[in-house]
């Protein structure tokens, strides 16, 4: 018997693992693991699953998250993912907004207490709104990825973000 090699093992693996798990129940599987990651249940959570990792990630990593692009290596049909970006990218527009208004305060505080100078006989304003307007790199984007792609349940997600991503090709994490 020629001796046998790691890769031949694992691409053999691979292919069984394939055939013995039904593809109808994996979807089945994969919607109730999302269900389950998504929903909160009463007097048992305070918050779903994913909206404490969501929390989480925004505290461990602070402003640092907007450097960030996450990438779900196992997605199955979404699970978290969609429901983590929609809580961390909302935090991050709610920040964002309340940075606004903070500055749009200030100038407006400062405004009251100097004359600003004026050319062609109209005041003049330095402080245009793209100095304190949101900032649309303050989202964060994220990926779903999987080796099996469940595609339509992913297509469905990304429609209501644009900072929800997928690969459609299979991906062996």
């Amino acid at each position: 018997m020629p001796p046998l090699h790691k890769s031949g093992f694992d691409s053999r693996k691979s292919s069984l693992t394939r055939h013995r798990f039904p593809p109808f129940l994996r979807e089945k599987v994969q919607a109730a693991l999302t269900l389950l990651w998504t929903t909160r249940f009463p007097f048992v959570q305070s918050l779903a699953p994913a909206s404490i990792v969501a929390r989480i990630l925004q505290s461990v990593l602070g402003p640092a998250i907007r450097e960030y692009t996450f990438i779900d290596f196992c997605s199955g049909a979404g699970g978290p993912t969609p429901k983590l970006e929609r809580e961390v990218n909302k935090a991050l527009a709610l920040e964002s907004i309340d940075k606004y208004h903070a500055k749009k305060q200030q100038i407006s505080t400062r405004r009251k207490d100097a004359t600003a100078p004026a050319v062609n006989g109209k005041p003049t304003d330095h402080d245009h709104d793209n100095d304190y307007s949101t900032d649309p790199s303050s989202s964060v984007d994220f990926i779903l990825t999987d080796i099996f792609p469940h595609i339509p349940s992913w297509k469905l997600a990304c429609s209501h973000s644009a900072h929800l991503h997928y690969i459609p090709s299979p991906i062996n994490a």
